[in-house]
């Protein structure tokens, strides 16, 4: 439970270099704008993060999580250098 600026000092004493993390909780709240603060907040942090594609948000049609995002939506993550 936190943001990967404080989550990488807590990893990188054991060597832990590098992870893979899915945005999917904090999309299904936030929609884009929550994977956008995921990947700036991660940019400042001396870890290599790796980001998979939030692939359903939301989960199912009567979910009420807050946001959703489309195939187009999430299409832009693959072009950017992030």
């Amino acid at each position: 439970m936190l943001v990967h600026y404080q989550f990488a000092p807590v990893v990188l004493k054991y060597g832990t270099v590098a992870t893979v993390t899915d945005p999917h909780e904090l999309a299904n709240v936030l929609g884009a704008n929550g994977i956008d603060y995921m990947i700036k907040n991660a940019k400042h942090a001396r870890h290599k993060f790796h980001f998979g594609a939030a692939s359903c948000v939301p989960v199912a049609s009567f979910e009420t999580s807050g946001a959703s995002i489309d195939s187009n939506e999430i299409s832009i993550y693959k072009l950017r250098d992030n």
